[in-house]
């Protein structure tokens, strides 16, 4: 394959990008496997498989599989996304030369620059699929990972245990059908979805649900009167002393803050968001400390930008092969 002559995406962006990556002193070329693009420098060389998105954000580049292995180009990237991908440790290149890139000996952080081109941008022509990891979508695929035998009891209730609409579980449903991740009633490649929702869940879904913070102690919760499911480093044994906690409800209720005496004053370390699932066939639920599901436990520890707790994150991983 030639990868200039790639129908997918025009030569002129191709050639665009090749001319940044010239300014690092980094050769742009094809590979010859299809796919492939080859970064050439004096101090290493690196394949990458690559994927063109007009607009790169962490939502986007989480749709992606193997996205941490993929090296990204993009008409434009905003700072803000810039800088979660990089935390993440995603590789991109932008039309003005914002860069991320990491191999061999070569390290090339670039970022405010501005796109020098005049003219028009070329306007690529493929349909653009709904994004599958929006807030309500990431719903629908959350409870089919925790609990996949939905698959094989219907669309009522995936819809029921999702908090969505019929519909929108259907139209979720066909989409992962169309990106590979269903092979009849059963999840295929679990573990690419698992990660690519964790990778999306900052961004859209966890936003979606914030209700309030406080400075407690994260050590001891009172329920007041209703249930509360922990998630993050007080949901898990492998923190001694933790620092923060987050928490679950289906509304906030005075007597819980109370009982807590959670303060708004001072720094938080008390975030409340509010629970989105129904655990299939589950009875009245006492109002108790529950445990948040393991996916969820594992995106709240992954994605607090705490290097603690991202480390703690891959330990917990590793105990629980669902992840």
């Amino acid at each position: 394959m030639d990868f200039l002559n790639d129908p997918a995406i025009p030569r002129s962006i191709l050639r665009e990008f090749g001319d940044r990556l010239h300014e690092y002193g980094i050769a742009f070329e094809a590979d010859g496997a299809a796919g492939y693009v080859r970064l050439v420098h004096a101090k290493g060389v690196h394949s990458y498989p690559w994927r063109y998105l007009p607009v790169l954000t962490m939502s986007t580049a989480s749709e992606v599989p193997n996205m941490i292995a993929t090296l990204f180009l993009t008409d434009r990237i905003t700072e803000r996304s810039a800088d979660t991908l990089r935390t993440r440790g995603i590789q991109y290149v932008d039309a003005a030369g914002n860069a991320n890139l990491d191999f061999g000996g070569v390290r090339v952080d670039a970022r405010g620059r501005n796109r020098r081109r005049t003219e028009p941008r070329p306007v690529a022509t493929e349909t653009v699929e709904p994004n599958l990891f929006s807030s309500k979508r990431a719903q629908v695929v959350f409870v089919l990972l925790v609990w996949p035998d939905l698959l094989t009891r219907g669309l009522r209730a995936i819809s029921e245990a999702a908090g969505v609409s019929l519909g929108l579980a259907q139209s979720t449903v066909k989409l992962l059908d169309r990106k590979g991740f269903l092979a009849g009633a059963r999840l295929n490649d679990r573990s690419a979805l698992t990660q690519a929702w964790v990778a999306a869940y900052p961004a859209a879904l966890q936003r979606s649900l914030w209700i309030r913070s406080f400075s407690g102690d994260p050590r001891s919760v009172s329920t007041g009167t209703q249930p509360l499911w922990l998630s993050g480093e007080c949901a898990t044994d492998l923190v001694r002393n933790p620092e923060t906690v987050e928490i679950y409800v289906d509304q906030l209720e005075p007597r819980t803050i109370a009982e807590n005496r959670w303060r708004s004053d001072r720094e938080p370390n008390v975030f409340l968001r509010r629970k989105f699932w129904t655990e299939p066939g589950s009875r009245t639920i006492t109002a108790d400390v529950h445990a948040a599901p393991r996916l969820l436990i594992y995106a709240d520890l992954l994605g607090s930008n705490d290097p603690r707790l991202r480390e703690v994150a891959e330990d917990y991983r590793s105990s629980h092969a669902e992840l």
